[in-house]
């Protein structure tokens, strides 16, 4: 599942049926329970922080920089909120 977030960078893998049925007829079994969409938000949190804190060591550019920041930003403010929600729900 972790890979799946790589793949579909800054978007969800769940609404991409191509892949899925290419992923299904390798064999792969890719169930969207609330556990695995918790662990996708997750991994995607993990994800947008490697790439934010890899842009210096990396010594992207300025303008790099700012993609970066820009997309990463974002998505890591939205996958923390996917992840507090569903805590609530769990709740």
């Amino acid at each position: 599942m972790a890979d799946f977030v790589s793949l579909a960078l800054f978007g969800d893998i769940e609404g991409d049926e191509a892949f899925l049925a290419g992923y299904a007829g390798a064999g792969g079994e890719a169930g969207f329970t609330d556990s695995v969409r918790l662990r996708l938000e997750l991994y995607r949190c993990c994800l947008y922080l490697i790439m934010l804190v890899e842009a210096v060591p990396r010594r992207h550019s300025r303008e790099q920089r700012a993609w970066v920041t820009r997309h990463a930003d974002g998505g890591l403010v939205r996958a923390l909120d996917a992840v507090e929600a569903a805590g609530r729900s769990a709740l």
